[in-house]
Order: structure tokens, then C-alpha cells, then sequence
């Protein structure tokens, strides 16, 4: 918390929270696990309603008959296993938010790996 509090002074006032106050800081950490406990830390204290959205996974039983095929294993124990090269099952966010993006997704508009960007806007279904 004091890291927290050093780089993001006053991070729970809304009004002194902008764009360039968020563009000029950052935390890094060479561990997905170091990250995911300061995002955790550091969600809390941003203010504004929590969003989660929740990844839909099923496995593929190739060895069965497709009209037969079941999901045999649990959502919950897919959940629980948070391989370290895969993102956790769940994201949660908040508008106004930094997030780093992680995958080249349009390189051509500047959509590469380890863009920051700021959300905009969430919708749930």
C-alpha cells in the first residue's frame, strides 16, 4: 500500500484523477502474480461501480460423439487452476481505468502489446 500511495497520490479523489495524472504513472512488476495483487489493491481505491466480466470456457471431448459430448469438468475447476500464461478468469474493471493491452491486436491503428489505454465504457449483457 505504500508503493500504491507514492506513485498514485490521492488516487481516491475522482476529481484529481485525469487522464495525463494517469498517463504519467505506472507500476511495474516482472511477476503476474505481483501484478494481479496490485490491481487488486489498486482497483479498490479507484472510485466508480465495479464491472466484472467472467470468461466462458468448456472443454472439447474429441473422443466422444459431438451429439453426446458433455462439459464433463466444472467451470469452477477451470477457474481455479490460473495457469501463469493465461489471465485469471475474471476481469474486473471500473471507467477511467488503465489496462495494458497484451496482444497485438491492431498493429497497423497502434493496437500492439503493452499499449496502455483507459476504459471507456462497459457493457454487460
Amino acid at each position: 500500500m505504500e508503493l500504491i500511495s507514492k506513485v498514485y497520490p490521492d488516487l481516491n479523489h475522482k476529481e484529481k484523477v485525469t487522464q495525463q495524472y494517469l498517463e504519467e504513472r505506472s507500476i511495474l512488476s516482472a511477476r503476474n502474480d505481483d501484478v494481479s495483487a496490485l490491481n487488486a489493491s489498486v482497483i479498490n481505491l479507484f472510485s466508480g461501480e465495479f464491472y466484472e466480466f467472467l470468461s466462458a470456457d468448456s472443454v472439447i471431448e474429441e473422443d466422444i460423439e459431438v451429439e453426446n459430448r458433455g462439459n464433463r469438468i466444472a467451470s469452477e475447476n477451470f477457474n481455479s487452476l490460473g495457469p501463469p500464461s493465461l489471465p485469471h478468469f475474471n476481469l474486473q474493471l471500473k471507467i477511467g481505468y488503465p489496462i495494458m493491452l497484451l496482444r497485438n491486436l491492431q498493429p497497423q491503428d497502434g493496437l500492439c502489446n503493452g499499449t496502455r489505454l483507459m476504459v471507456a465504457n462497459c457493457a454487460t449483457s
